[in-house]
């Protein structure tokens, strides 16, 4: 699997279809959560918003263990990626919690 991932990674058209997508979803995601703090729309109470949020979450979770997986030193793999990491890291539950209060 190592060898199909490099060899996808040395396709020019592949790595700038890439970019532009997980660019594409950084900025939808960036906005929707923008606008669901702001109060202009509810990501939980539109079962499509929430549908799609949650596919973005899963697209970058599996990008980041792919990555991961096939990195050579893992350790520097986590300390040159901390903000993937940290975008991966599911916040919504961390803001219910402090509903609660």
């Amino acid at each position: 699997m190592k060898k199909k991932i490099e060899k996808l990674h040395k396709n020019k058209r592949f790595r700038i279809s890439y970019q532009v997508i997980f660019i594409f979803l950084a900025l939808y995601s960036f906005v929707t959560t923008l606008l669901d703090l702001h109060g202009d729309i509810s990501i939980f109470n539109n079962p499509i918003l929430e549908f799609i949020d949650v596919s973005i979450y899963l697209i970058f979770a599996v990008d980041y263990f792919i990555r991961f997986t096939n990195s050579d030193n893992k350790l520097d793999f986590i300390e040159s990626n901390i903000p993937d990491l940290i975008s991966i890291i599911p916040y919504y539950s961390i803001f219910r919690l402090f509903r609660i209060f």
